[in-house]
C-alpha cells in the first residue's frame, strides 16, 4: 500500500493541484471557553444519579471507550435533526424534549423477561451514555449528542424486544413456530451435548429453510400442455386427422410455438428463483461437547454457539455471548458502513464480519430467519402483472365461454345440412349415411369455426414482437428476466428511485474549504495527513482528489477512522495533532456562531467533516488535549452527469418520479432538486411512522427519507392503490419486497445478486441514463402489438358473428351451414395478417401508450370485422341465391367459395392499410409485397392446398370483386373513423 501512495505522489506531481479550484472561505476566530462546570453539571443532572456524579468529577480521555456510538452510522453530519420538529409538525405531532429522550434510558429497566446478563449490559449502556456527555479538557456538549444518544438506545431496547417475539412491522411471519422449542442455557465454552442436538433434530429444529415457492418442472409443463385451447385444439387436429384433411392442420404449428415459449419462460423464471439465496456459506464453526467443528450451515441447530471471526457470514439470526464484531448489513439494510455488535446484540444472517471475533447463540433457524422472510417473499412466483396478459386471459375467458355452444350447435347445423339423406330410412342409419358422404366437409368446417374464434396467432405476435423487444434491449446492456416486464415498465407513470446509484454516483467532491484557522498550511496539512492513512472511503477519496500527497510534515502516531469514533487522528513531529471527522464528534463546545456555519451547510444537502488541531500527541491510541477547529471541507454527492437529463426526459413523457431514500431526507431533496426532480423540495422522513401513516403521507410528498424496506413496499402499495403504474429501482436485499411489489423493478449490475435476481430487468452498466432507450423500446413493443393485435382479433370476431348469422338463419328457416374450412383462411391468415403483423411489430413507435389494450384492439378490430361480413354480403350470399347466374354442380359451389375468399382477402389487405397509417416508404414497401404475394397464391396455389379455384369465376363474379376493390377502401375508412369517435367519446 505504501508503494502505491508513492506512486500516487508521483502521478499526481504531473498534474496541478484541484485545491485553488475550490471555494475557499476565511472565518478568523478564536473560540471561546466557557461556562464549563455549569453546562456539565446540568447534564450529569439530566441523565446521572447521585452516586455517578460523585465518581464522574474525574476527568475523562478523549478515547474511543468514551464515544458512543450513534444509530445512524453513515452519517458524518446530523441532517437529519435540522428539520425534525417541521417534519413531526406535518405529520401533526409534537416533537420530543430533551427530557423525554432522556426517559427512553429509563423505559429498558422496565422491559420484562430481560435476563440478568442483559441487564447488566443496560447498566452498562446507562454508564457509557453518561459517561460520553463529557470529554477531555472539560469541554461541553451540544444537544445533538443527547439525541444520538437516546437514538442508540432506543435501538438497543428494539433489539430486546426482538428477542421477545414482539418485533414490530417483521414482513413475513415465519412458519417455523419456535415458541414450543425447550430454549437451553448454554455455555459458551461447551456449547450443546449430544443428546441435545438430538432432540433438536427430531424436533426439526434444524437451519434449513423447507420454503418451496416455486412450481416443479413437470408441474410447468402440464400448466402450460394441458391447457383449454390446447386440448380443443389437439381433439380438433384428431379429428380432421381421422378423416384425412392434413392440409387443414396449419394452425397446430401456432399452438405448439405458443406453448414452447410459455413454458421456456416459466422454467427460465423458476431457475432464476431457485438460485436466490442470502446466507451462502456452506459451513460454520460450532462449539459442542466442548469441542470446535466445522458444520454444513443446514446442520445448524436452534441454540448452538458460532464462532465467528473477520470474513465470516453470520449463517442464522443470532445473539452474541462473548466478543464484540463489527458486521456488514448492506445484504439486508442497504446500509454500507458497519455497525458494532456486542454481548446482547442480535445479528442477522447474511451479515458479514469485518472486524473482530465472537461466540454467538444461535437465535432462530430455518425459516424463521430475518433474512428467509425476505427470501420467501422474494421467491413467490407471481404471475405477469402484464395488461396484455389480462387483456388476453380476458379474451381466453369470453372466448372459451362461446366456443363450445357455438362449436356444438355448428357442427349440429353441419350435420343436418349435409344432403342427399334418404328420409325413409331409420336414424341411426341416417346418421352413418350423412357422415360417410361427407365426413371431411363435415369436419373441416366445423373446425373452420373453432379455430377461426381462437385468436393464437395474436398469441405468438406477442411473444414474437416481446423478445424482439428483450433482444434489442440486451444490445443496450439491459438484461430482461421477465418477457411482459418492458411492457410494464413501458406503461410506468411513477418511477421511485433511489438517491445512490441513481441520481448520484456514490463518489463525491470536494465543493468549499472554509478556513477557521489562518495560522496552517491547510494544503501542506492535509496533504501529510491523507498520506498517514490507508482509507479508501468516499469521503477520503474526494479530499485525496482535493489535496496531493506530500511528506512535509512526518508523522509519529495515528489513530484510524471508525465508523463508532467517526474521526481519525495523526500525530506530527513538532506539529501537534491533527484530528478530522465529523464535527459534533470532534469539537463539542457551544458556539453559536460556528454550529449555526454547519448546519446551514447541512440544510443544502452537503457534508460537512472538520479538521481540528490539539498540542498534546497521542498516546496509546488516546487524546488528551484542548481541541480547536481549523477548517471545514465541505463534500457534496456526486451527482451523475446524465442524471437531469434523463429525469427530465421522465418528466417529459408523463412519469412522476419519487426518491425514496435511507438517507436523510433533507440531503436526498437537494440532490434530487439539482436533478430537475419536480416538487423536490417537498419531503418527509419516514423514521417512526408506522405503515398506515406511510400510506397516509405516500401521495402527499416526493421525497422520502430513512425510510425502512417494509416502508418502501408500503409506499409502493400507496401508489398502486391510486390506480398507478408503478417502477421501482433497487440494488439491494433491503430493496427486494417494494420491487416485488411493484409493476416493473430494475436492479443495477453493481447492486446485491438478490437485488437482481428478483429484478424484471437489470442494467449492466449501472447507469440509469440507459432507462429512457429501454422505455421507448416498450413503447415500441406495445405500440406494435396493439396496431398488429387488432388484425387477428379481426378475424376471431369476424367467425363468431358469421357463426352466430348461420345460427339464426338456420332459426328462420335457411339451410345455410358454416362455410369455410382452415385452408380457406390460409392467405387471409398468413399475408394480411401473420407476415405483415409480425413485420409492423418490429417497426420504431416511440408514442406513449395510451387508453387500455382491449379496449383499444377490440374497437380497432371491429371495423374490419364489419367489412368481412360486408364482403360475404357482396359474395357468398348472392351466390347462394343464384344471383351469379353460375350451374348448380360442384364447381357453383367451389366458385362460391372462391369467390367469397377472393373478397374477404380484398377487404383484410385494406384494413392492412388501415392500421399501416400513416404510410411511409418502410410500410409501402410491406403492404405492396403483401398484395403481390396474395394474388400470386390466389392464382398460383394449387386447388388442394388453398381451397380456391379462380379461374372458374364468370365475369359477373369478377365486376362484383372489382367493386369491392375500389370500394373497400373508402368504407373501410368511413368504419374506422366511427369507432375511433365512439372509443374517444366513451
Amino acid at each position: 500500500m505504501a508503494k502505491d501512495k508513492k506512486n500516487f505522489v508521483e502521478d499526481e506531481q504531473s498534474k496541478e493541484p484541484q485545491f485553488s479550484e475550490i471555494k475557499e472561505t476565511i472565518i478568523d476566530e478564536n473560540i471561546p471557553e466557557e461556562g464549563k462546570e455549569k453546562k456539565k453539571k446540568k447534564f450529569r443532572d439530566l441523565f446521572k444519579s447521585k452516586e455517578d456524579d460523585e465518581e464522574d468529577k474525574e476527568p475523562i480521555e478523549f478515547t474511543e471507550e468514551t464515544i458512543n456510538p450513534i444509530d445512524e452510522e453513515s452519517r458524518f453530519s446530523n441532517t437529519s435533526d435540522i428539520k425534525k420538529s417541521e417534519v413531526l409538525e406535518r405529520l401533526g405531532k409534537k416533537s420530543r424534549s430533551i427530557k423525554e429522550a432522556n426517559s427512553i434510558l429509563e423505559d429498558i429497566k422496565d422491559e420484562e423477561d430481560i435476563s440478568d446478563k442483559s441487564q447488566e449490559n443496560i447498566e452498562g449502556i446507562k454508564k457509557k451514555a453518561a459517561e460520553a456527555l463529557r470529554l477531555a479538557d472539560d469541554e461541553t456538549i451540544e444537544l445533538k449528542v443527547i439525541r444520538k444518544i437516546a437514538a442508540d438506545d432506543e435501538k438497543r431496547k428494539k433489539y430486546f424486544s426482538f428477542l421477545k417475539f414482539k418485533k414490530k412491522n417483521t414482513p413475513v411471519q415465519p412458519k417455523l413456530d419456535l415458541s414450543k422449542a425447550t430454549r437451553y442455557e448454554v455455555d459458551v465454552e461447551t456449547g450443546l451435548n449430544d443428546e441435545q442436538i438430538k432432540e433438536r433434530f427430531q424436533n426439526n429444529y434444524t437451519n434449513v429453510d423447507r420454503n418451496n415457492h416455486s412450481k416443479s418442472i413437470g408441474r410447468i409443463f402440464v400448466d402450460n400442455i394441458f391447457t383449454f385451447f390446447n386440448v380443443l385444439l389437439t381433439i380438433i387436429a384428431i379429428a380432421l386427422i381421422i378423416v384425412g384433411s392434413y392440409t387443414d392442420l396449419f394452425f397446430m404449428v401456432i399452438a405448439i410455438l405458443n406453448t414452447g415459449i410459455g413454458i421456456f419462460q416459466e422454467i427460465r423464471a423458476k431457475l432464476t428463483m431457485d438460485k436466490l439465496r442470502l446466507v451462502t456459506a456452506p459451513t460454520a464453526s460450532v462449539v459442542r461437547n466442548g469441542n470446535t467443528e466445522t458444520i454444513p450451515t443446514e446442520q445448524l441447530v436452534l441454540d448452538d454457539i458460532v464462532l465467528l471471526s473477520i470474513g465470516n457470514q453470520v449463517p442464522s439470526d443470532s445473539i452474541v455471548q462473548k466478543g464484540t464484531i463489527e458486521v456488514n448489513e448492506s445484504l439486508l439494510t442497504g446500509e454500507s458502513l458497519p455497525i458494532k455488535k456486542g454481548p446482547g446484540d442480535l445479528i442477522y444472517a447474511g451479515s458479514f464480519v469485518v472486524s473482530g471475533s465472537c461466540a454467538a447463540k444461535v437465535e432462530k433457524i430455518g425459516d424463521a430467519n430475518y433474512s428467509s422472510s425476505i427470501q420467501n417473499v422474494a421467491k413467490q412466483y407471481s404471475k405477469p402483472k402484464s395488461e396484455l396478459v389480462k387483456a388476453l386471459n380476458r379474451i381466453i375467458h369470453v372466448i372459451s365461454i362461446v366456443i363450445i355452444p357455438l362449436g356444438i350447435i355448428s357442427f349440429y347445423l353441419n350435420f343436418t345440412n349435409a344432403g342427399n339423406i334418404n328420409p325413409n330410412i331409420d336414424l341411426f342409419d341416417k346418421i352413418s349415411d350423412a357422415i360417410g358422404k361427407t365426413a371431411g366437409s363435415l369436419i373441416g368446417k366445423t373446425a373452420g369455426s373453432l379455430i377461426c374464434m381462437i385468436p393464437a396467432g395474436m398469441y405468438l405476435l406477442t411473444s414474437f414482437a416481446l423478445m424482439s423487444g428483450v433482444l434489442r434491449i440486451t444490445k443496450r446492456n439491459t438484461v430482461v428476466r421477465e418477457l411482459y416486464s418492458i411492457e410494464m415498465l413501458a406503461r410506468v407513470n411513477v418511477l421511485c428511485l433511489d438517491k445512490t446509484g441513481t441520481l448520484t454516483d456514490g463518489t463525491m467532491n470536494v465543493q468549499e474549504v472554509v478556513i477557521l484557522k489562518k495560522n496552517y498550511d491547510i494544503k501542506k496539512v492535509m496533504g501529510s495527513y491523507l498520506s498517514a492513512f490507508e482509507d479508501n472511503n468516499q469521503t477520503s477519496i474526494a479530499l485525496q482528489q482535493a489535496f496531493r500527497y506530500n511528506n512535509d510534515y512526518h508523522v509519529i502516531d495515528s489513530i484510524p477512522f471508525s465508523s463508532v469514533r467517526k474521526y481519525s487522528a495523526a500525530s506530527f513531529e513538532n506539529m501537534g495533532t491533527f484530528i478530522m471527522g465529523a464535527p459534533e464528534f470532534i469539537y463539542r463546545q457551544d458556539n453559536p456562531e460556528l454550529s449555526k456555519l454547519i448546519a446551514e451547510k447541512q440544510s443544502h444537502g452537503l457534508r460537512v467533516v472538520m479538521l481540528a488541531h490539539t498540542n498534546a500527541m497521542i498516546k496509546n491510541q488516546k487524546i488528551n488535549g484542548v481541541v480547536a477547529p481549523i477548517a471545514l471541507f465541505v463534500l457534496m454527492d456526486h451527482i451523475r452527469d446524465e442524471a437531469p437529463e434523463t429525469i427530465k426526459w421522465f418528466v417529459e413523457n408523463g412519469v412522476d418520479i419519487k426518491i425514496i431514500s435511507g438517507d436523510s431526507p433533507l440531503t436526498a431533496s437537494e440532490i434530487a432538486d439539482n436533478c430537475g426532480v419536480p416538487n423536490a423540495k417537498n419531503w418527509i422522513s419516514l423514521d417512526g411512522l408506522s405503515i398506515n401513516e406511510v400510506q397516509e403521507v405516500a401521495n402527499k410528498y416526493t421525497v422520502f427519507g430513512r425510510v425502512s424496506p417494509e416502508q418502501k413496499a408500503a409506499l409502493v402499495k400507496a401508489f398502486k392503490s391510486s390506480q398507478k403504474i408503478v417502477g421501482m429501482t433497487g440494488d439491494g436485499v433491503n430493496d427486494i419486497i417494494a420491487m416485488k411489489t411493484s409493476d416493473c423493478s430494475i436492479a443495477m449490475a453493481s447492486g446485491a445478486d438478490a437485488a437482481k435476481n428478483v429484478a424484471n430487468l437489470v442494467l449492466l452498466d449501472s447507469n440509469f441514463a440507459s432507462m429512457p432507450k429501454v422505455v421507448e423500446e416498450g413503447r415500441r413493443v406495445i405500440n406494435n402489438i396493439q396496431r398488429s393485435s387488432s388484425m387477428f382479433l379481426m378475424k376471431t370476431l369476424f367467425t363468431i358473428f358469421l357463426t352466430l348469422f348461420v345460427i339464426f338463419s338456420n332459426i328462420f328457416g335457411s339451410k345455410m351451414s358454416y362455410p369455410f374450412t382452415p385452408k380457406h383462411l390460409m392467405i387471409m391468415e398468413t399475408f394480411c395478417i401473420g407476415i405483415p403483423s409480425a413485420i409492423l411489430a418490429l417497426q420504431p413507435n416511440k408514442s406513449q401508450i395510451k387508453g387500455h389494450f382491449l379496449r383499444n384492439v377490440i374497437c380497432s378490430s371491429l371495423p374490419g370485422s364489419c367489412l368481412l361480413l360486408l364482403s360475404l354480403l357482396c359474395t357468398l350470399f348472392p351466390g347462394r341465391l343464384g344471383f351469379f347466374e353460375i350451374n348448380g354442380n360442384i364447381d357453383s359451389q367451389l366458385s362460391i367459395i372462391s369467390m367469397a375468399v377472393i373478397g374477404m382477402v380484398i377487404c383484410s389487405l385494406s384494413m392492412l392499410y388501415q392500421i399501416s397509417r400513416p404510410m411511409d416508404a418502410y410500410r409501402t414497401v410491406l403492404l405492396i409485397f403483401m398484395i403481390i404475394c396474395s394474388v400470386l397464391t390466389v392464382f398460383l396455389a394449387p386447388q388442394n392446398l388453398i381451397g380456391i379455384n379462380p379461374f372458374i369465376l364468370n365475369k359477373i363474379q369478377w365486376l362484383v370483386l372489382g367493386i369491392i376493390l375500389f370500394a373497400s377502401i373508402p368504407v373501410s375508412s368511413g368504419l374506422t373513423y366511427i369507432f375511433n369517435r365512439f372509443k374517444q367519446n366513451n
